[in-house]
């Protein structure tokens, strides 16, 4: 639908709620919608939502958040009560066919609300919308951030027992019972969805009966977890908190919230996926090979970075060593030329090796000591509603960085990216592009941007890259970029857990021990990024047969050899490849007297890892699920028909199928 159409059609919808309202007063009991799946009641003026599913009888309600909390490091968490006159309140609502329109209040700022059960589905949307949309806000600039309206609420059911499952980098899942504050710094954490989450949902489940929670609209949309106060005792539920597009609401926003009966977070990550590709915003790997037959190198590649020059001769001691396939890449300056570090023999001899080959870039970043070279660069900084660039500290230049805006990525992105080709390379990775944290509001008369524009910019010059015949990669990873990307790397880390754990510096940062010491290393790091009890792999639901995914850099396998065979048996559940950051100083380069010491856990490494993803890496991940109890042994299946069982306990397992699975091993399962 066209944006004007779109417009027209939200002030048409306010006033007939408003003419529609006048001509029926509110009812004093609670207002009811129902379809074949759901039956759906709204409280006046709470708010509140309740919700039967018909299918199963299980009623899911809502609750209104009392408390948030704030803190960066372990142990230093502070807890915000949530002010009544901060929530919103309903002054009237009626029924109109098969809709509740409603009318509210945000601090005094007036705001209609449409409730409308989806025909056919067991779904509910609710659209949050305002006459005047360009009024600005009464929000109020205070801790625990700049905050609009949180609304609608989340749904919650104590008979079904739900835990969370939320889409943070790969995903995680929350015990909706953990109460304590300081037991988690990085889950309260309030931050834009954009960045926080790798696609704009997230659930509750028992694993089988669940509600999943979709922004239709995030990217004006912050993501907070809540406490909220039930008959059976205090829950901590996400919730939406929307932020206004440069001080107003600018659109209507738009929740979905869909509700499962029977296959819990794999359900939900389906339905997202049929989301995405009844929009036309997903691709293939037959697609992405088609466009560009060098993406099926891709295939079982191991990820290799070199802190060195690369040469022909490690290109030779790889194929020595077994690796047939690979990408081989470069990190430096994020400003270097295409070949910067790279022999001319080398490119030619990884194309022919079957390699993809490239090097480092980082134009989403403007550094200081560029802008002193070339003060016209400051002209693509995002520029604040102040007029002030504001100077970001990093550990890469001492004068700090601006952000490059949204809108100022194409032509650079472009020219990087076919340079790179005519010099032979055919992998470009554009590092923090799709991290999130490129997307801003700008006021630059030259390229003014708001949130939602980010993304189809950032996008566009995703596919510009792409278009010069290269195969792009970039940090992390989002949704929006999944059509316009061919490797996310970093999605397998849950880089709020594992970053302050890194260290700095050139050798401790990439290969050095993990701070092990550091406090909430066990709690966060061991507790969460390298443990598979509280991960699901939501976004290998959605995206394994689009995007090849690995760890951060900074996860190179033996930095820990008493987790590395966690770390394969993690990446072979989830059928992802695996990554070497070759350093001097961690002894793992190839073709050094040092590597033939690690020589042998390395290839255990790229044949289990990487042979396995050569089979499946092409293929959607069809299912995933806990098999014990104390969820340590998991199976994923894959569409080609195989499917993995691995077992990350401390005794054999033994499948009712009639297999026995070794402590830390696996078993591959054909259909």
């Amino acid at each position: 639908m066209a944006l004007a159409t779109r417009q027209s059609f939200g002030v048409a919808v306010c006033l007939g709620l408003i003419i529609s309202m006048q001509a029926t007063p509110t009812e004093a009991k609670p207002l009811s919608l129902r379809n074949q799946h759901l039956e759906v009641s709204l409280d006046v003026p709470s708010g509140l939502l309740a919700a039967t599913d018909l299918r199963t009888g299980t009623r899911w309600r809502q609750h209104v958040p009392i408390q948030s909390a704030q803190g960066r490091n372990w142990g230093q968490v502070k807890t915000h009560k949530v002010a009544p006159g901060s929530l919103i309140r309903f002054t009237d609502a009626t029924i109109d066919g098969s809709r509740i329109l409603a009318k509210a209040l945000w601090r005094e700022h007036p705001f209609t609300v449409v409730f409308e059960l989806v025909p056919e589905e067991p779904a509910l949307t609710v659209t949050v919308d305002t006459l005047n949309r360009d009024d600005p806000l009464p929000w109020k600039p205070s801790w625990p951030g700049v905050m609009l309206m949180t609304y609608p609420y989340a749904f919650h059911n104590d008979q079904a027992g739900p835990d969370a499952v939320v889409p943070i980098d790969e995903g995680v899942i929350y015990s909706t019972r953990e109460t304590d504050p300081q037991a988690d710094p990085k889950r309260w954490k309030l931050w834009w969805l954009h960045k926080k989450l790798s696609m704009p949902w997230w659930g509750v489940t028992d694993g089988q009966q669940g509600v999943m929670t979709q922004i239709e609209d995030p990217f004006d949309c912050m993501f907070s977890i809540q406490w909220v106060r039930t008959p059976h005792g205090q829950r901590t539920l996400p919730q939406v908190t929307w932020i206004g597009a440069k001080g107003a609401l600018a659109y209507q926003r738009r929740v979905t919230f869909r509700f499962v009966s029977e296959g819990g977070y794999v359900a939900m990550a389906k339905a997202f996926r049929a989301f995405e590709q009844a929009r036309g915003a997903f691709r293939s790997w037959d697609e992405k090979v088609r466009a560009n037959p060098a993406v099926a190198r891709l295939r079982g590649a191991l990820d290799v970075w070199h802190q060195r020059e690369l040469t022909a001769d490690l290109i030779t001691c790889m194929k020595d060593a077994g690796i047939r396939r690979a990408i081989v890449a470069k990190p430096r300056g994020g400003d270097a030329p295409a070949t910067q570090g790279i022999e001319p023999e080398a490119i030619s001899a990884a194309v022919e090796a079957g390699y993809l080959v490239g090097a480092y870039h980082n134009d989403s970043w403007i550094q200081g000591r560029w802008i002193a070279r070339d003060p016209a660069l400051k002209d693509a900084a995002v520029l604040p509603a102040d007029g002030k660039p504001a100077y970001i500290g990093n550990a890469w230049d001492a004068k700090g960085r601006l952000d490059r805006c949204p809108g100022a990525h194409t032509d650079v992105l472009r020219r990087k990216s076919r340079e790179a080709r005519e010099a032979g390379l055919n992998y470009f990775f554009t590092d923090c592009t799709t991290t999130g944290g490129a997307i801003h509001e700008c006021y630059h008369p030259g390229h003014p941007a708001r949130r939602r524009d980010g993304a189809g910019q950032l996008s566009a010059a995703l596919r510009a890259a792409s278009d010069q015949g290269v195969v792009v990669g970039s940090e992390r990873g989002k949704w929006w970029a999944t059509a316009t990307t061919h490797v996310f790397e970093g999605i397998g880390t849950l880089i709020d857990y594992g970053g302050p754990y890194y260290g700095k510096g050139d050798a401790t940062h990439w290969a050095g021990p993990y701070l092990t010491k550091s406090p909430g290393y066990s709690e966060l790091f061991l507790g969460y990024d390298l443990n598979p009890v509280r991960r699901v792999p939501l976004f290998q639901l959605v995206y394994h047969d689009s995007v090849y995914c690995t760890r951060r850099w900074n996860q190179d396998p033996g930095r820990a050899p008493d987790s590395w065979d966690r770390h394969d048996l993690m990446n072979i559940l989830y059928g992802t490849s695996s990554l070497i950051f070759m350093h001097p100083k961690a002894g793992n380069v190839i073709g050094t007297p040092d590597w033939e010491k690690v020589r042998g856990r390395y290839l255990q490494t790229y044949r289990n890892v990487c042979g396995w993803h050569e089979k499946i890496g092409f293929d959607e991940m069809t299912s995933h699920r806990f098999l014990s109890p104390d969820r340590l042994v998991q199976e994923t299946r894959f569409s080609s028909g195989p499917g993995v069982v691995v077992n990350f306990g401390g005794s054999a397992w033994e499948d009712p199928r009639g297999f026995t699975i070794a402590a830390q091993d696996y078993r591959i399962v054909e259909p």
